[in-house]
């Protein structure tokens, strides 16, 4: 046991942040291997989530405006490592299809316009959390989840348009184009949830649950919105069904 945590400790003090993720994980794995051993259980259920999201952004500038949420849409496998009866962590990789809406006042060809604007980013999330659940009364159990997310940007793209004036007689189209110059690689978030699970036989449970993914890193790299530096978080509620294994 002692070998085994001083192992596991020796793991933790990597600072790259894909690798703290994945060797928490290997930590939670050995841990729970430990407190196991002696009931013979298995040291981690395995955990398949999909469901969709509703997501939008939140701007520490008046020179910004949020202007709606996007429906997107988020899958993910995950694994449960128990650590004492009713309580177990989670880390795995998520899947997230997200973004939202802005608009603000700036130029185009020389004339005032709004421009609105609409992101749809692709993330790779490492979630790491703490999971808690009442005790199992006629197969259901409920819970309640914490932690942290680590999201890498995979791809993203943004759709402009115009608005101009009623008295304008200037017209000019909507444009999509690739954004990764304009947005951050890295999106770290609070995530929190509830949810419910039934247990359909010995090695099989159905799930559902309900999670907010609260961002607190700025999804944009520097630019000029109407000579400002606004600050955008990216937020989504989830809602999770699943299956464990």
């Amino acid at each position: 046991m002692g070998f085994r945590l001083a192992f596991c400790l020796y793991l933790v003090n990597y600072r790259t942040v894909m690798k703290k993720n994945l060797l928490l994980l290997i930590v939670l794995f050995l841990l729970s291997a430990e407190l196991n051993a002696q009931d013979r259980t298995r040291p981690f259920d395995f955990i398949f989530r999909m469901g969709p999201n509703l997501s939008w952004f939140k701007s520490n500038s008046d020179a910004v405006s949020s202007n709606g949420p996007i429906v997107g849409f988020s899958w993910g496998a995950l694994f449960d490592v128990p650590v004492q009866n009713n309580y177990s962590f989670v880390s795995g990789f998520n899947i997230h299809f997200a973004g939202g809406n802005i608009d603000y006042e700036g130029k185009k060809s020389n004339s005032d316009v709004l421009i609105k604007e609409r992101y749809d980013l692709k993330y790779l999330e490492f979630p790491v959390m703490l999971k808690i659940k009442t005790n199992e009364v006629e197969r259901l159990q409920f819970y309640g989840q914490i932690g942290l997310g680590t999201s890498f940007r995979l791809n993203s793209s943004v759709k402009r348009s115009y608005e101009l004036p009623a008295t304008s007689s200037l017209h000019f189209a909507s444009e999509t184009m690739n954004s990764d110059n304009l947005t951050s690689f890295i999106r770290e978030s609070l995530i929190i949830g509830l949810g419910t699970q039934y247990t359909v036989a010995d090695n099989l449970k159905v799930f559902g649950d309900l999670n907010f993914n609260n961002g607190f890193t700025d999804i944009l790299k520097k630019g000029t919105y109407n000579t400002s530096d606004p600050k955008l978080i990216s937020n989504f509620v989830e809602l999770n069904l699943g299956l464990y294994f």
